[in-house]
């Protein structure tokens, strides 16, 4: 997905998000619902680009080219997954990772022991092969 992962969740989250003040959306799929009110899909589906559009902001990383997750390892500590998207048509990605509102120290692919370097402490270039997936932690000063 061009902005990560997007987590579904059952309605029952929606007090534990409230309180940490995340912004979620209940929809049935055909329509989105606010409070009790329908909202059409176009109109929804506007108020959804921009709540993700702002929340990209304050995302530690971006990715660019390949589907992509991110857990949280530790406060300095991040592993990021990359997957190359073609189930249908598999090939060689090239990704532009960005680093935003946290600077790594390092990056390493845990599976091939690479050592990442960064371009102007901001993003870096790598290839997932073709079918396959990579497996990067970074640490942050």
């Amino acid at each position: 997905m061009p902005h990560g992962m997007i987590p579904i969740a059952p309605i029952e989250s929606s007090l534990m998000l409230e309180k940490q003040n995340v912004p979620y959306f209940v929809s049935n799929a055909k329509v989105g619902i606010l409070g009790d009110e329908r909202v059409p899909a176009n109109t929804f589906g506007k108020m959804i680009t921009k709540t993700v559009a702002e929340g990209e902001k304050v995302l530690p990383i971006l990715v660019k080219g390949a589907s992509w997750s991110v857990i949280k390892i530790d406060e300095n500590h991040s592993r990021l997954i990359l997957v190359d998207p073609g189930y249908i048509d598999p090939q060689e990605r090239k990704v532009t990772v960005s680093f935003q509102n946290k600077k790594p120290k390092s990056i390493v692919d845990i599976l091939s022991n690479e050592t990442l370097k960064v371009a102007g402490g901001e993003t870096i270039e790598v290839t997932v092969p073709a079918g396959s997936m990579r497996f990067i932690d970074i640490a942050y000063r």
